[in-house]
């Protein structure tokens, strides 16, 4: 009778949405009324989403639930302005120094995290295992063993200060480092981690932002802090470069996100980044029509947001030209006066709404530009993209809503969302070969046979509609990751994808399992979830034997599953949560040996374990929640 839905993603999209791209608010607010109303829908922008998502609210008992929440801006444009009290419980979780302002939305529970501390004995262990390993010894020509138990104690049990500082030392390994590292971790009054504490505790990180002598990887960590974590480690790795993004990832700023290619800022380190940019980096127009007052600041901005209906002078632009790195302007924004004459030789991201005139008038001039994002191309820069100096910059990232035809520049990622993409003209065949990743969402038609370097291929599609896949999809080769969300049709002779390594057919409404999937012999990840009239995986299923990850949550017809399972003997995660017919496991379980992860949770119908679930060696987490009909548990258990 009541709905519990807890969006699974918030924690990396809400903490790590980039700025001003709203596509990712709107994916949220699709899920929600997907999950909670059943419905699938493309929604445009996020006041769109809001009246779609309080209609689905109004009509369910729901408790709604978000986590991790960085930014509290985003939660009031992610939800309905208003929310029954009667019908909706909310729980939203969050850092104190993240809610600047409490949210003008009822009913909210307001709930801190518990934060773990070590003991001096386990941050003493792993920091002796971060920074020696198992086989190096201290240094002798001085007492490196008590300094790293100086470290431990002034760590103060806090597990990201023995992260950060041990693998920080672990690159370093001298008495002066570790001297530096005491000071840094003893300055001010900081006995315990609390929340109050939060400042102090970026301060001593700081430390690690400070070491850093290269004056342009530190601009590029306060751009990510800004404008782009969350974004793709590759794309972010191009537009800052990719010897500052290993700094950095060096250094313990940033780091990979073990699911996907996210760049992840720690939510402490990226509150100090924003911290340390204000008068240089402006994320909305009130912050800089304040710094406007004085117009001689305008030498040093660093990076500039605006949103939609706002404007900006051409001459306080054009006073940017020799230190603006991001400039993001939202839909409307009005440029006053003639497009800017001057070079802006250090910009390198620029992304564009609808606007009714391209801010640059010669773009040639923008010599370290390698990424451009348009939700809506006007003319002028149609024009502008078609010539050849334009081209010649040789972006890497350029995305675009809307298109109809364009003659791209040199690109390696091109996303197309909600467009027609007619053809890629005879003239950029040199183009062609360099695309990498494509990404639709809602598109007509696109010719691939010619995309030779093609490695990565998304479709995802929100309303269910006949859609014809691009031809020459199977001719490509070099194709390591296809995913297909809401598609009805599954390539034809998948077999011929010989380097595939990731392969996603998420609410593709199977009910047969693709046989041919079996002959992908460099296969990792499969992942078929949501496909609710999938009833078998077929007797056969039991390769490819390269399978890591194996997803089929949710899918709930799914009534048993092959003996030869068990053949997976690489596969170390499992996930067959909400398979609510699945009644049983295959006898031959135990001989995946080396499954970690196991999901069964809402299994309604699963009655017994296998008999060998004791050999799964390696397990180390196993979910058996709201298995109702689970009557028992093996003794060896």
């Amino acid at each position: 009778n009541e709905t519990s839905y807890a969006i699974k993603r918030c924690k990396v999209i809400l903490n790590l949405l980039p700025l001003r791209l709203t596509s990712h608010i709107t994916q949220l607010q699709a899920d929600i009324v997907r999950d909670i109303g059943d419905e699938k829908l493309s929604i445009r922008n996020p006041d769109e989403g809001r009246i779609e998502v309080q209609k689905v609210i109004e009509n369910k008992r729901c408790l709604l639930y978000i986590d991790n929440v960085v930014d509290i801006d985003y939660v009031r444009e992610l939800l309905p302005r208003q929310l029954s009290p009667a019908k909706l419980r909310m729980v939203i979780t969050s850092r104190q120094g993240n809610l600047k302002t409490p949210l003008d939305m009822k009913p909210i529970v307001y709930k801190d995290y518990p934060v773990q501390v070590f003991t001096t004995a386990a941050a003493k262990s792993l920091l002796y295992k971060t920074i020696l390993g198992s086989e190096v010894k201290p240094h002798t020509h001085f007492d490196e063993e008590g300094l790293i138990d100086q470290v431990a104690v002034a760590c103060a049990g806090v597990p990201i200060l023995v992260d950060r500082f041990g693998k920080h030392l672990s690159d370093l390994r001298d008495q002066e480092s570790y001297e530096e590292a005491l000071v840094a971790l003893t300055e001010g009054n900081f006995s315990e981690y609390s929340y109050g504490s939060e400042e102090q505790l970026g301060e001593k990180l700081w430390f690690l932002y400070r070491k850093m002598t290269e004056k342009e990887a530190q601009e590029a960590f306060l751009d990510i802090c800004t404008y782009y974590y969350g974004w793709s480690w590759d794309i972010v790795g191009h537009i800052v470069g990719k010897n500052k993004l290993q700094l950095l990832e060096k250094r313990m700023l940033v780091t990979k996100s073990d699911t996907d290619d996210r760049l992840i800022v720690h939510d402490i380190l990226r509150m100090m980044g924003t911290k340390a940019a204000p008068g240089t980096r402006f994320t909305t127009y009130q912050q800089f029509s304040e710094a406007l007052q004085d117009e001689s600041n305008l030498q040093n901005v660093k990076g500039v947001s605006l949103e939609e209906s706002s404007s900006i002078e051409s001459r306080h632009l054009n006073a940017m030209h020799s230190s603006l790195r991001v400039l993001i302007l939202g839909d409307g924004v009005t440029l006053n006066g003639p497009s800017c004459e001057r070079a802006f030789e250090n910009l390198r991201y620029l992304q564009l709404g609808d606007i009714p005139t391209f801010p640059f008038k010669d773009a040639s001039k923008l010599k370290k530009l390698a990424g451009f994002h348009n939700s809506s191309l006007p003319g002028l820069l149609l024009a502008m993209v078609t010539t050849q100096k334009f081209q010649a910059n040789s972006f890497f990232y350029f995305s675009f809503f809307f298109p109809a035809g364009l003659l791209l520049p040199i690109v390696a990622y091109c996303n197309v969302v909600n467009g027609l993409f007619v053809q890629l003209p005879q003239t950029v065949k040199y183009m062609r070969q360099n695309i990498k990743d494509v990404e639709f969402e809602g598109f007509e038609r696109f010719p691939l046979q010619h995309l030779r370097s093609l490695e990565n291929f998304t479709v995802k599609v929100y309303r269910r509609e006949p859609l014809k896949l691009p031809e020459g999809l199977n001719l490509q080769p070099s194709l390591v990751t296809v995913h297909l969300k809401g598609c009805d049709q599954v390539p034809e002779k998948l077999s011929h994808l010989t380097a595939l390594r990731r392969l996603t057919l998420e609410n593709c409404n199977l009910k047969v399992f693709p046989k041919e999937i079996g002959q992908l012999v460099r296969l990792e990840r499969l992942n078929m979830s949501w496909n609710e009239e999938l009833t078998s995986l077929g007797v056969g299923f039991g390769s490819p034997n390269s399978l890591i990850t194996l997803n089929l949550r949710q899918c709930r017809l799914l009534e048993t599953l092959p003996p030869n399972l068990g053949l997976l003997s690489s596969l170390k995660t499992l996930d067959l949560a909400y398979c609510s017919s699945l009644k049983e496991l295959p006898e031959m379980l135990g001989g995946l040996s080396s499954l970690q992860h196991l999901d069964l949770g809402n299994c309604e119908d699963l009655e017994k374990l296998s008999a060998d679930f004791g050999t799964l060696t390696s397990l180390k987490q196993l979910n058996l929640q709201f298995c109702k009909n689970l009557r028992a548990l093996p003794e060896y258990m």
